[in-house]
Parts: structure tokens; C-alpha cells; sequence
């Protein structure tokens, strides 16, 4: 079989232009694998620190678990949580007059705009 061989000539400055062209193409492209290879360490070693931080936290939660069961119940008077929900319900009440006074002034708007 014969090859059809197609030659193409090259000036002696396109030559070392190509030939720098493709020379700085693999440093970069060996750059981008010593970042990728530091990026897997790197990722690597957050997921340790996270696994560990997930065993330090389990281990916190089993500790305060114990500290529940052997401490004793603190006995907080009645009157105390009848205050503590009469502050929860004037909150909420605050919250909701607050609201209907934003909405009613909205509709007094409304009304203004429409005459």
C-alpha cells in the first residue's frame, strides 16, 4: 500500500511559535494536575475532619444524654410558667395587632388611590 504523504513547510519562526505554543500548553495542562491533586488532598482531608467532627458530636450528645439522666429535674414553680406563657402570648398578640395595623393602612392606601 502506498501512503499519500502530505508535507507542509514551516518557516523557521512559525516553527519555534508552535513549538512554544504547545510547550506552554503542557505546563499549564501540568499545573491544572498539581492543583486537581492538591484539591483531592484537600478534600480528602475535610472529610476526615468532618467524620471526626460527627463522632466528636455523637459523643457530645451520648455525654449530655448521661448528664440529663443523673442530674436532678430542676422544679420550676407555677407561677413562674404561667409568666413565662403569658410573655409567649403577648408576643404573639403584638405580632398579629402589628400586622392588621400594616394591613389596614395598605387598604387605606388602596382607598386613596382609587378616588
Amino acid at each position: 500500500m502506498t501512503e499519500n504523504l502530505i508535507h507542509v513547510g514551516l518557516n523557521r519562526e512559525e516553527l519555534i511559535n508552535s513549538k512554544k505554543e504547545i510547550l506552554s500548553t503542557e505546563a499549564d495542562l501540568i499545573r491544572i494536575l498539581q492543583i486537581i491533586q492538591k484539591y483531592q488532598l484537600l478534600r480528602i482531608n475535610e472529610l476526615k475532619l468532618k467524620t471526626r467532627l460527627l463522632k466528636k458530636l455523637k459523643e457530645t450528645k451520648t455525654e449530655i444524654k448521661k448528664l440529663e439522666e443523673i442530674l436532678p429535674k430542676p422544679k420550676i414553680p407555677k407561677i413562674l410558667l404561667g409568666i413565662e406563657n403569658k410573655k409567649d402570648e403577648f408576643k404573639i398578640s403584638s405580632k398579629k395587632d402589628n400586622l392588621e395595623e400594616q394591613l389596614e393602612e395598605i387598604q387605606k392606601k388602596l382607598r386613596e388611590l382609587e378616588r
